[in-house]
C-alpha cells in the first residue's frame, strides 16, 4: 500500500515462481551481490520477491564451521567490504540444513551438493536484540530455532496458492 493506505498496483514487487519457491526451500538461489543488498528492509532482515529468505555461503573452504545469516550483520558488512559479498546466496530453508559444494585448500571440489547442518550467525541475533528488545530472549543463540524465526518474522504476502491453471481440480 502507499503512504495514504491506498493499494499501489504500481509496486515493484515482483511474484516468485513455483519453480524459484522450491529452489529456496532446498539447494538456495544464487544473487548477485547488488541484488542481495537490495533484500535488506528496514528491521536488517532479508525478503525477495516477497519472502523471507537468510543468507550463507555456499561454496565452503575446508572443514571450517560457516553459518547462516538472518540479518546485515557486521559479519556481512565485513565481507562486503573485502569483496567477499558475492559468495552468499539466499535460501528459506527452515531445518538449519542447507546444501553446499566444499573444495580443499587446493581449491579441488571434494563434495557438490551436500546438505550440512549450520547454526546461525551470533552477531546476526545481536542485531536482531537491538531491532526487537522486547524479545530478547527469542534471540538467544542456545535457543534460537529458524523454524519459528521464519514463522514468526514470515512477510505479510500469502504463500502462493495451492493449484496453478494446470493443477486445479474441477468444481463439481
Amino acid at each position: 500500500t502507499s503512504e495514504n493506505n491506498q493499494y499501489n498496483y504500481e509496486s515493484d514487487w515482483t511474484s516468485i515462481s513455483l519453480k524459484e519457491l522450491k529452489k529456496l526451500r532446498t539447494s538456495g538461489i544464487s544473487l548477485d551481490s547488488k541484488a542481495i543488498e537490495d533484500c535488506i528492509v528496514n528491521d536488517q532482515t532479508f525478503e525477495w520477491k516477497g519472502q523471507k529468505v537468510i543468507i550463507y555461503i555456499k561454496e565452503q573452504w575446508g572443514d571450517k564451521e560457516y553459518k547462516y545469516h538472518i540479518s546485515n550483520c557486521s559479519t556481512l558488512v565485513n565481507m562486503r567490504i573485502q569483496g567477499r559479498f558475492q559468495r552468499y546466496v539466499i535460501s528459506n530453508r527452515s531445518d538449519g540444513i542447507f546444501q553446499v559444494t566444499r573444495r580443499n585448500f587446493s581449491r579441488q571440489i571434494t563434495n557438490r551438493n551436500i546438505e550440512i547442518p549450520m547454526d546461525v550467525c551470533k552477531n546476526c541475533l545481536t542485531g536482531m536484540m537491538y531491532h526487537y528488545p522486547q524479545k530478547r530472549n527469542f534471540f538467544l543463540y542456545n535457543q534460537f530455532d529458524l523454524q519459528k524465526f521464519l514463522n514468526q518474522y514470515h512477510t505479510k504476502i500469502n504463500p502462493l496458492p495451492q493449484y496453478n491453471n494446470n493443477t486445479v481440480p474441477d468444481n463439481e
